[in-house]
């Protein structure tokens, strides 16, 4: 059974799902209210959630072949490392004041909403 398609629909009745509006609306999550940035040597944070939404929730979001959870409530942002494809340990840089964590495999990392980044730890952070 195929799901997603982007080809045109043979009958008159059926919906289709159009990919390039998917893709849109999960980069408007992903880098609007969740506010991720990829950047070459590291991922920022700097999450906004819109009023009226108390929480957002992304699972399965993968950098450095670690594989982690962003969830960020209206105080709070919290990072758990869900599985590591590699021995690469995460650095959490918090600013604002600074605050630096590593991330461990099954650990999670909690702090204030504020702007954050992510690296490799072994990497300098270059900003």
């Amino acid at each position: 059974m195929q799901v997603w398609s982007n080809t045109s629909v043979v009958s008159m009745n059926a919906a289709y799902n159009y990919l390039p509006a998917m893709s849109t609306y999960l980069q408007s999550l992903v880098n609007g209210f969740a506010g991720v940035r990829l950047r070459p040597d590291r991922l920022d944070i700097n999450p906004v959630l819109p009023s009226g939404v108390s929480s957002l929730h992304l699972v399965g979001l993968d950098y450095r072949d670690v594989q982690f959870t962003l969830t960020v409530s209206s105080d709070e942002v919290i990072i758990a490392q869900n599985s590591a494809r590699s021995t690469t340990q995460l650095r959490i840089t918090v600013f604002d004041p600074e605050e630096i964590h590593i991330l461990e495999p099954r650990q999670e990392i909690r702090f204030q909403r504020r702007r954050a980044s992510i690296t490799s730890s072994t990497e300098p952070l270059l900003i």
